[in-house]
């Protein structure tokens, strides 16, 4: 039968392109065959009265509808493209924003080394000029000398948040770092996507505020060679941030505590006449208080934290009561001066506070005492002498003058080369030229502090 249509060939082609064509012209009707297959129909139209193809009206009604559904379902999947464009492009103008933000904010004029996790407060001066500070508007009071532009956090990405914002920013690395402490969440497969590589799937439910997801994950082993084997998975740190950070903690307690503990062993060395002793007590003191306030910087403690408070206890104790004693108390001058010096000693530490960063308001009291523990090795205990060199750091703390903080260890490598050769001095070596070597540490910081000491830290950021 010749006229039966084949599939496949050139007239299926053909009638490809008659679809396509009527399609173009908006849908016509199938041509009737009076006589298909070679067999007379009685009539054609009762053979096709279920779906009524004669009825031209209800046909161009259907096309019409279909072309509406059509042109509304590409009408709305272009609507969200063009939705997500548009939060693309708000996206990318907030971080060209907040990009040109953090530059100007690293431009601004600081002089101190910017910590990551630290927050850093902005201000003007009358000049124009902004610079960073530590020192929030509530610690100035109503002595704030310049006008305040904001509160900004330095994140460990060098990128800066405002203050108001650094709940949510804190909130989301939190569940950041909750799903990176999980291994590695990958989609399960049931065929591997490189030879010798295999699978195992397991649930891990994570909990984020209200809402709970199940995430699969995948440990993924292969072996680069044979006999060889390497994990591709993420495990939990064993080293925590948080944990290392109290542990931290705990060793700046101890070393404050052994600082203390130092201190009153002078206090009884003192009240003994071993003299020599107290004041070598006093110079090992100096040496630790150095390495104490190195730690907490790198730690980033601030100021009224539990071991802040126990640091500054024992600079009391070590730099006030333990180095006023050196001076001994065997007349009412002696003793008077003593008290004058833990007076000088306290009013230094509560009130001599300034906002200018790096930098100290009056002579920092542990210099003070390595000066006056110095002197007593060198001369012996004489009590002339050294009310002579206590009545001058007296007046050197109460001055109104500025030093620059001796961040010895996080500085230039020749101050950590002084650093260790006061250590080497004080364990290895007579009293007298360990004395000797202090002094003029100290006398150094105290005539020379721009000079000599008052470089800025080096640049390397403690993470």
């Amino acid at each position: 039968m010749e006229d039966t249509a084949t599939p496949g060939g050139t007239q299926g082609v053909t009638e490809n392109q008659g679809v396509l064509s009527a399609a173009g012209r908006g849908g016509a009707l199938v041509e009737l065959t009076p006589n298909p297959g070679g067999l007379a129909l009685v009539s054609p139209y009762h053979t096709h009265r279920a779906g009524d193809p004669l009825d031209l009206v209800a046909l161009a009604e259907q096309v019409q509808k279909a072309n509406e559904f059509i042109r509304a379902n590409a009408t709305n999947k272009l609507t969200v493209i063009a939705e997500q464009i548009e939060h693309l492009q708000e996206q990318a103008r907030k971080v060209l924003e907040d990009a040109r933000r953090d530059a100007d904010l690293h431009h601004v004029a600081c002089n101190m080394v910017k910590k990551p996790g630290s927050i850093y407060y902005l201000y003007k001066r009358e000049s124009g000029q902004q610079y960073f500070s530590i020192i929030s508007p509530e610690e100035w009071g109503t002595s704030r000398p310049h006008d305040f532009l904001g509160a900004y956090k330095l994140q460990h990405d060098l990128s800066w948040t405002p203050y108001e914002d650094i709940e949510k920013q804190d909130a989301k690395i939190s569940v950041m770092s909750k799903l990176l402490s999980q291994p590695v969440a990958l989609p399960p497969s049931t065929e591997s996507n490189f030879p010798g590589f295999s699978y195992q799937s397991t649930s891990t439910e994570i909990t984020g505020g209200r809402d709970s997801e199940m995430i699969n994950t995948v440990w993924v082993e292969a072996s680069a060679r044979p006999g060889e084997c390497s994990s591709f998975f993420l495990t939990k740190e064993q080293s925590h941030p948080q944990m290392n950070e109290f542990t931290w903690k705990d060793v700046v307690n101890a070393l404050s505590l052994a600082n203390m503990s130092l201190g009153l062993f002078s206090i009884f060395c003192s009240f003994c006449k071993k003299c020599s002793c107290a004041s070598w007590m006093v110079l090992v003191s100096f040496l630790l208080d150095m390495a104490i306030g190195s730690v907490t910087r790198h730690l980033n403690i601030c100021s009224g934290s539990a071991g802040t408070e126990l640091n500054d206890f024992a600079v009391f104790t070590t730099f006030g009561l333990a180095s006023a004693l050196l001076l001994g108390v065997d007349g009412p001058l002696n003793g008077l001066l003593a008290i004058m010096y833990v007076l000088a000693v306290s009013f230094r530490l509560c009130f001599y506070s300034t906002g200018i960063p790096f930098t100290y308001k009056g002579l920092p009291c542990p210099y003070a005492s390595c000066v006056l523990a110095s002197t007593s090795l060198l001369t012996k205990g004489n009590t002339f002498i050294l009310s002579c060199m206590a009545s001058l750091m007296i007046l050197f703390m109460m001055d109104q003058s500025y030093y620059p903080h001796d961040e010895i260890l996080e500085s230039e490598s020749w101050k950590k080369i002084v650093y260790l050769g006061g250590v080497i001095m004080l364990f290895l070596c007579p009293f007298s030229i360990a004395a000797f070597y202090c002094l003029t540490w100290s006398l150094s910081y105290i005539f020379f502090p721009d000079a000599l000491w008052g470089k800025a830290a080096c640049l390397r950021p403690w993470y």
